[in-house]
C-alpha cells in the first residue's frame, strides 16, 4: 500500500462515525453535503476545463454542458453530457471521447471514479473523503457551521 493510500485509509478509519452515517444518506442529502464543500459551479467548471483542454472552444457547446445528480442514485453523484456534446466537433464516437475525458477528469482531487453510461454520458463518483471532511466540520461546529459575519 502506498503512503497516500495508507494516509487515506487511516483518515477514513478515524472518521468511522461520519463514514457509517454517510452510507445511510440518500443521494439528495449526499449531494447537498458535497455542495456545502464544493460549489456546483466549481464541478461544472472542472468539466468545462476538461472540454477546453480537448479543443472544445465553441461557447454554445460549453454552455450546454451539464453537471447534475443522475436520476438513478446508483449511477454516481454527478452525470455529465460532455462527451455527447463534443462528438460532432471532435468528429469521434461519444464513447471514445468519454474514455478520453475519464482519463483527464479522474486526475481531479474531487473525482474518485468516472464511468461511461449509455450512449456517452459520464457518471462521476465524488471522493467520499471530501464528504467526510464536510461532515466532520458540521459535527465540530454544530449550530455555528455556515455562519458568517460577511457583509456586516
Amino acid at each position: 500500500m502506498s503512503n497516500a493510500e495508507q494516509e487515506r485509509h487511516t483518515y477514513v478509519r478515524r472518521h468511522t462515525d461520519a463514514h457509517s452515517y454517510i452510507g445511510e444518506l440518500d443521494i439528495g442529502v449526499r449531494i447537498t453535503l458535497f455542495i456545502l464543500y464544493i460549489e456546483p459551479t466549481e464541478l461544472r467548471q472542472i468539466i468545462i476545463d476538461v472540454a477546453i483542454s480537448m479543443g472544445i472552444e465553441d461557447k454554445n457547446i460549453l454552455n450546454k454542458i451539464t453537471s447534475e445528480p443522475p436520476k438513478d442514485e446508483t449511477h454516481g453523484d454527478i452525470a455529465t453530457n460532455i462527451a455527447l456534446l463534443s462528438s460532432k466537433i471532435l468528429n469521434k464516437n461519444p464513447k471514445e471521447i468519454a474514455a478520453d475525458i475519464i482519463i483527464l477528469i479522474k486526475k481531479n482531487e474531487y473525482i474518485y471514479e468516472a464511468k461511461i453510461a449509455g450512449p456517452g454520458f459520464i457518471n462521476l463518483y465524488l471522493d467520499k473523503a471530501i464528504l467526510y471532511e464536510c461532515c466532520r466540520k458540521v459535527l465540530c461546529y454544530k449550530n455555528k457551521y455556515g455562519k458568517s459575519n460577511y457583509g456586516n
